[in-house]
């Protein structure tokens, strides 16, 4: 029997339309200043620590990035990236918190990758947390929501005590305050990020090259894997129970596929209604299906030239309805109205069980 053939290219879509505002806020490491730059400067124009390699790796998926910040350094280099950035070279984090109220004000960051206290020398996470209140004030007086990923930061070249115990109590003050609501991103740059000590060091505290690559590597892993939608878990169940099923839903349905939105896709969730009785005892006609399929994952009635095509080929033969399912969910569509309402779309085990969508 025949079959349309259709053949869908996934590239990976962002929610934001516009660009995502991201501010690099450290000191040395973010700006790219060297012990060796205190007898032999090099210009601002040649400095750029990990933001070129974190640029490049976003500028590869298209992610539509726009570093922020008072400082430029890094414009001499090529190929070119965004050189702004809030690097202050020999600043502890204390230091750091003074001004960043104002960088806040001034740049009005999406995200903060901070990455601070490497001059501290002492094991207090204060100055860390001094910075977050700051930008917590930046939030209720702006009305702007920040995401901060919070790096534990990179030890020396010879390892050093207080910087494990400083990452230790940072790592602990910050889940408190995650517990209480904050957006915060915690990343282990110290060991997650895959630093070779001491070999991808420059001197005793800034790495080379290769640990800049593995620092921009880890940073980037995580930005594209936020969401800077509030997630909405009520939206979709409420939906499906009216289309897919064709009723309001009920209190304990409706809560637990709320909860199962949490941590688990929509089109997980979409594949379990529709392999449910009460949906297949509901025997739609293609219409009826067709227009359920735009109404409960896409959001919007068919269009007449959409509507058509797919009944034609329902009636015909050419194609299931559980196909037209598996197609539907795989679309650029379905993607947008997940982002929309920042949940995730569809993971790679979906995908393998809408293959046997047939």
């Amino acid at each position: 029997m025949k079959r349309i053939i259709l053949i869908f290219i996934i590239c990976l879509d962002f929610i934001y339309s516009g660009s995502v505002r991201i501010m690099p806020l450290g000191d040395s490491i973010t700006y790219d200043n060297t012990y060796a730059d205190l007898d032999n400067p090099r210009s601002a124009s040649k400095r750029s620590g990990y933001r070129n390699y974190l640029w490049y790796n976003l500028r590869n998926v298209n992610y539509n990035a726009d570093f922020v910040g008072s400082k430029l350094a890094g414009q001499g280099i090529s190929p070119t990236f965004d050189a702004n950035n809030e690097g202050h070279s020999g600043w502890t984090s204390y230091s750091l918190a003074d001004y960043t109220y104002a960088w806040m004000q001034k740049s009005k960051p999406n995200i903060v990758l901070l990455h601070a206290g490497s001059n501290d020398w002492r094991e207090s996470p204060r100055g860390i947390e001094s910075i977050l209140d700051e930008i917590d004030i930046y939030e209720e007086v702006s009305g702007n929501s920040v995401t901060v990923i919070l790096a534990l930061i990179i030890n020396r070249k010879k390892n050093e005590r207080w910087v494990r115990a400083f990452n230790a109590n940072v790592e602990n003050m910050a889940k408190k305050r995650i517990a209480n609501g904050d957006k915060i991103v915690i990343i282990d740059m110290e060991h997650d990020a895959g630093i070779n000590y001491p070999e991808d060091f420059q001197d005793s505290a800034h790495p080379n090259n290769t640990g800049y690559r593995k620092m921009a590597n880890l940073w980037y892993k995580t930005i594209v894997n936020i969401s800077l939608v509030p997630k909405d878990t009520k939206s979709a169940p409420q939906r499906f129970y009216n289309f897919i099923l064709g009723r309001d839903a009920d209190i304990d349905g409706f809560n637990a596929w709320s909860n199962y939105l949490e941590k688990s896709s929509l089109a997980s969730m979409a594949i379990r209604f529709f392999s449910g009785e009460e949906y297949k005892n509901r025997e739609l006609n293609n219409g009826e299906f067709i227009n359920i399929l735009y109404s409960a994952l896409l959001r919007r009635d068919a269009d007449i030239e959409g509507f058509n095509y797919w009944t034609t080929a329902l009636d015909n033969n050419h194609i299931t309805k559980n196909e037209v399912i598996s197609i539907f969910l795989n679309s650029k569509s379905f993607t947008d109205i997940s982002a929309s309402e920042g949940l995730k779309s569809i993971t790679n085990s979906d995908k393998n069980i809408l293959k046997s969508f047939r």
